[in-house]
């Protein structure tokens, strides 16, 4: 089967609060959806890089430059859509590890739904509960620390870790807490591109 199209969504999602590390800080976070049609079924797959060179190299407009000009039109041009051998074909192309996981995800949505079958399952998972977390980057002190930990209710299986706090001296006394995920506003596409074979 050959995609009828292949879409591009570049989403920016405001974080609850900004999220520092030593050499940054993070407001908004930036996503690249991957969007593909195929046979009347959608797979969508996520390329999430973070701006800047805080973890990684890629940026979000580098993984949607690679996207757009090398990896879409490689999969229109010659179509791979068995999960497996789509890896294969992607492991051929240099460089940017999110743009080609982004369109790998793609594909193994799109063979899951097509196939009836859950994600999680062909995978080799098996359905239970799986906990969540978030993260609190650095803080000036330890009450800037404790104040969004102490935000979130203690309910529902999710777990916070915090870095320390710059210059801390007192002992933080738990480094998991439970609490529950939060939830974030997605502001409006700012970008959107379609490839297709007609």
């Amino acid at each position: 089967m050959h995609p009828s199209s292949i879409r591009l969504h570049w989403v920016r999602v405001p974080l609850w609060d900004p999220f520092r590390i030593s050499n940054g800080e993070v407001s908004v976070k930036d996503a690249i959806l991957v969007q593909i049609e195929a046979g009347g079924t959608t797979g969508w797959g996520e390329a999430s890089p973070l701006a800047g060179s805080a973890y990684s190299g890629e940026t979000p407009q580098s993984t949607w430059d690679f996207l757009r000009q090398r990896l879409v039109p490689a999969l229109l041009e010659q179509p791979e859509l068995d999960p497996l051998r789509c890896f294969e074909r992607l492991s051929n192309f240099p460089g940017e590890p999110f743009a080609k996981a982004g369109l790998e995800g793609a594909v193994w949505d799109l063979y899951a739904q097509q196939s009836g079958v859950p994600l999680w399952f062909l995978l080799g998972g098996h359905k239970r509960p799986l906990a969540s977390g978030a993260t609190v980057g650095l803080m000036p002190d330890l009450s800037e620390l404790l104040n969004p930990v102490q935000r979130f209710p203690r309910q529902g299986g999710m777990w916070t870790w915090c870095a320390p706090c710059a210059g801390a001296s007192a002992t933080f006394p738990s480094w998991w807490t439970q609490t529950r995920p939060t939830s974030s506003t997605t502001q409006a596409f700012s970008r959107n591109w379609t490839a297709s074979t007609s």
